[in-house]
């Protein structure tokens, strides 16, 4: 059922419950399998500065909810794309630069999610050509681009610096997706006026550029001591782009939508069992969920 998988990776996963016994029962499985993977794949190094830094993983007792999410994002996210083309190139810039790779992988798992085979090139130093991916579904093709927003604090003219450097990367030939990560530590800015606002500014200027998604960072911690992470999504859409996509509707994934229900499993006031429905459809937690049987967790 789950090919292409590495049989060092699945023996370490097997043997979750004998080397953890003191969390059996518990959802940990996931985050154990999360960290075998990325070791595996990228040879991640937890402990290692810069890694800890974006991570905020402590392989001891005092990491935060958020930074255990993070490693299962990581984790599942390689295990989830490891059979495309794109994968190699995936695994080598998270070695370079994890931060940037890793948001660019999750654009991209967007792309896969969709239907689209993704793939990935080394860049060559032009403009136009060094774009982070581009995916083809049904002889489509549409590349796309990732910024994850790092300034302490909104503004408008940050905002539209970093989507005009990322247009600047896209080529004039294909379709174009800009994805824009804005951080939770801007506190609930840009409001939905600002963010109007800019994209205007932008698209007035290009015709390059199809939509921009705006991914906004959510986390939180729960008094069980469990917590979420999940990126909320606005998509704004170009009608004057230079070349026609046929359905961007095809990356509205069921079940991710923001509902009210969505939100207070997110934020731990509510039932989780919209999380659980989103889980259960990951082919990363069935891969665990396989190997480690709750009955033996």
């Amino acid at each position: 059922m789950f090919t292409n998988v590495p049989e060092k990776l699945e023996r370490f996963v097997r043997a979750i419950p004998s080397r953890f016994p003191t969390e059996v029962g518990t959802d940990a499985k996931y985050l154990y399998a999360a960290m075998y993977a990325a070791v595996e794949y990228i040879n991640l190094k937890p402990t290692l500065s810069v890694n800890q830094e974006f991570l905020g993983y402590d392989p001891g007792p005092t990491s935060t909810p958020k930074a255990k999410n993070m490693v299962m994002m990581l984790g599942s996210s390689l295990f989830m794309l490891r059979s495309t083309k794109a994968f190699p190139e995936i695994c080598r810039r998270l070695q370079i630069d994890i931060r940037s790779a890793f948001y660019e992988m999750l654009a991209a798992r967007s792309f896969f999610e969709a239907g689209f085979d993704i793939d990935m090139r080394r860049e060559i130093g032009t403009k136009g050509e060094d774009f982070d991916f581009f995916g083809i579904r049904d002889g489509e093709r549409i590349n796309g681009e990732a910024t994850a927003l790092a300034a302490k604090q909104f503004s408008t003219n940050t905002m539209l610096n970093a989507l005009n450097r990322k247009r600047r990367q896209l080529p004039k030939t294909h379709p174009n997706i800009v994805y824009c990560l804005v951080p939770q530590a801007w506190g609930g800015r840009p409001t939905k006026a600002e963010l109007d606002h800019v994209v205007a500014e932008f698209f007035r200027g290009t015709g390059r550029v199809n939509a921009i998604v705006f991914q906004f960072e959510m986390s939180a911690a729960w008094p069980s001591g469990a917590g979420s992470l999940a990126f909320g999504v606005l998509r704004y859409v170009n009608n004057k782009a230079r070349w026609p996509i046929r359905d961007l509707a095809v990356f509205d994934v069921p079940g991710t939508e923001f509902t009210p229900r969505m939100r207070a499993a997110l934020a731990g006031t509510g039932p989780i069992a919209p999380l659980k429905s989103l889980r259960d459809r990951n082919e990363f937690f069935q891969w665990v969920d396989a190997l480690v049987p709750t009955s033996s967790t």
